[in-house]
């Protein structure tokens, strides 16, 4: 209980000063887990912040239009791969710039390839281009370790 009133007052407080409640929150995290008791709160927190999180991919899983996919499934599997093919790419560069052999870095970029269809990977201008959430979600179905295979 003590816990919840520390991330209640620290978030208001940083409210206070002008700052947003997300940083009051953070910053009441940071507190709380340096605490002799951070492990204990830890356990305590872990099952609700399991339960958001599977809100979270529902409702990212609801954005699924199936009548959406079957007229533009042909631009659904380009942006998909030309989405994968990109991000191939980059991992390569990256792990190639570390100076490992040419098989673990392309290794490397094809297994962060299918990683990270979440909202940190969509465009600030969904509605202004072709690409939106939708084709995120339809791609992680494309994805070789995807639940659906």
């Amino acid at each position: 209980m003590v816990v919840v009133a520390i991330c209640f007052a620290v978030a208001a407080l940083s409210a206070k000063l002008g700052l947003s409640l997300a940083l009051g929150a953070f910053l009441a995290g940071l507190i709380i887990s340096e605490s002799e008791y951070g492990h204990h709160s830890l356990g305590l927190v872990m099952p609700f912040r399991n339960l958001l999180v599977s809100f979270f991919f529902v409702s990212i899983g609801m954005l699924l239009d199936p009548g959406t996919l079957a007229k533009y499934w042909w631009m659904v599997l380009l942006g998909a791969i030309g989405l994968m093919l990109a991000k191939t790419v980059t991992g390569t560069i990256a792990v190639q710039a570390l100076r490992y052999p040419l098989r673990v870095s392309l290794g490397t970029g094809l297994a962060l390839s299918q990683v990270g269809s979440s909202p940190s990977s969509w465009p600030p201008w969904p509605r202004a281009s072709r690409f939106s959430p939708r084709t995120c979600v339809r791609g992680s179905w494309l994805s070789p370790s995807s639940p659906w295979r």
